[in-house]
């Protein structure tokens, strides 16, 4: 019997205290439209990578890898293309499944051949090694970047 007065009488002293403080009552949409506000939808935080890199919390790293990679593929891809001092902008994106794909492809000279792209997008798709997804908070995001590729007649 003493030991449920004990349990009873500190069951009301919680609950007077309780009811002596004031709490303010937040909104969660208050909250969620105070956290969307203080995300940074311009910047991923871990970019897009292959599974060659070699995994890093540097961002930079990362980042620099995945270029590189793209470069060395697109000078294989691009060793029998024939084209006098020509820069080509490729518009790519790496969707959040790590599917990568080119969007756009604007060149210098002009018009762009359907079939150049065609078969970009083709070798996109099969010849490189697995993309894993850029992130933001944790989630996998959809990734769109520019990626500038300049010929030069060089011998």
């Amino acid at each position: 019997m003493r030991l449920i007065l004990c349990v009873l009488a500190l069951f009301c002293m919680m609950l007077a205290s309780c009811e002596n403080k004031n709490v303010k009552k937040i909104d969660k949409n208050d909250v969620f439209t105070n956290e969307l506000n203080q995300i940074s939808f311009e910047e991923v935080d871990i970019y897009p990578s292959f599974s060659t890199c070699k995994t890093s919390e540097d961002a930079k790293a990362t980042k620099q890898c995945f270029i590189e990679t793209l470069h060395r593929h697109f000078n294989l891809f691009f060793e029998n293309y024939q084209t006098q001092n020509d820069s080509l902008n490729l518009a790519i994106q790496v969707d959040k499944k790590g599917k990568i794909r080119l969007i756009d492809v604007q060149s210098s000279k002009g018009k762009v051949p359907q079939s150049l792209k065609l078969n970009l997008n083709q070798y996109l798709e099969t010849k490189l090694p697995r993309v894993y997804p850029a992130q933001k908070q944790g989630i996998p995001v959809k990734c769109n970047f520019t990626l500038p590729v300049v010929f030069t007649n060089e011998i």
